[in-house]
């Protein structure tokens, strides 16, 4: 029973969490890769996440189309209520350093504090949306 009601929490909490992203524009507002303030690759980007599980960038006119999805974290065990936030966009313009399974730190009604780390060099970094 109360393993029901943790996956129920967690569902509930990525519904909640898909419904704030899908409604309005975000930018990038921090952006820090292995220690790199990055943010200003991002500048002039605005990014909408549509409920069909796509994502537009925009810069300029120029719309960049992508995927963006929320899943349960798999690496903890089934009683966890962590979860990602994936973002998968194409190599234009340095788009693609944002593509990961990012894990969810902390969201308001108009921000999302984001984090991965890189199973690579072991650096982390750190993603940040905010609503416009």
């Amino acid at each position: 029973m109360t393993s029901l009601l943790l996956v129920a929490c967690t569902k509930k909490k990525v519904e909640k969490l898909e419904q704030k992203m899908t409604d309005g524009t975000w930018y990038v507002s921090n952006f820090n890769e292995d220690g790199d303030n990055e943010t200003g690759h991002f500048a002039d980007y605005t990014f909408v996440f549509k409920t069909d599980g796509t994502l537009e960038a925009s810069k300029a006119g120029v719309v960049t189309s992508g995927t963006w999805s929320m899943t349960k974290d798999k690496s903890n065990d089934d009683s966890s209520t962590d979860y990602d936030f994936i973002i998968s966009l194409p190599a234009v313009d340095k788009l693609d350093e944002l593509n990961d399974d990012w894990d969810v730190l902390e969201q308001t009604d108009s921000k999302i504090d984001l984090m991965d780390v890189s199973g690579g060099n072991g650096g982390t970094d750190y993603l940040t949306f905010t609503k416009k």
